[in-house]
């Protein structure tokens, strides 16, 4: 049952924290033909995939060093704060005149605007790959294939974004508290 809660916990914050994501890649793809925007969002997405799943489990090993869980718990916290207190993130993007051009523009926004994300869910899998891994291969597609629907519900559902930030505020927590060098706690 704790799997299937922080796998619920882990697909709600990167279907949130990716919805920027999800916009990177319909505009870097909007001018390329249909053929070929598919190609690009499919290995773009591809891409973002396989560098999360290596960047999270990178930063769920790294969280187990003394006052890293402190420090992740602290930028998550902030995380949240902006998420608050931001009205409307405005995006900017180049088009891409070629498939592995949008594939290099998805990759590198991707791997620039998921910091919040890989810390959040390296936080809520707490060292458990097989959650992480689940949740992220859960979460991408549903983030790229729902983006703009993603964007439509958080404008007219303010709750879910408030719903979000209080989970980013509990794995923040959960992360301070569970530093080894402050008692090694954890709520959940």
């Amino acid at each position: 049952m704790e799997f299937f809660g922080s796998l619920l916990s882990l697909f709600l914050i990167d279907l949130i924290l990716g919805g920027d994501n999800a916009i990177i890649i319909a505009l870097a793809s909007r001018d390329l033909p249909k053929s070929q925007r598919i190609k690009a969002i499919f290995w773009g997405t591809a891409c973002a995939i396989v560098m999360r799943i290596v960047f999270a489990t990178i930063a769920t090993r790294l969280l187990q060093l003394p006052y890293l869980k402190l420090i992740g718990g602290i930028i998550l916290i902030y995380i949240a704060f902006n998420l608050a207190r931001q009205k409307k993130k405005e995006i900017k993007c180049n088009e891409a005149a070629t498939v592995w051009e949008a594939v290099r523009i998805i990759f590198t926004a991707d791997l620039i605007m998921s910091l919040d994300n890989v810390l959040a869910i390296a936080g809520i899998a707490n060292g458990n790959i097989l959650l992480l891994v689940t949740g992220l291969l859960l979460s991408i597609p549903c983030v790229v294939i729902s983006s703009q629907l993603i964007i439509r519900l958080l404008e007219k559902y303010r709750f879910i974004l408030y719903l979000c930030i209080a989970i980013l505020c509990w794995t923040a927590l959960n992360l301070i508290l569970h530093d080894a060098a402050l008692g090694g706690k954890r709520l959940f």
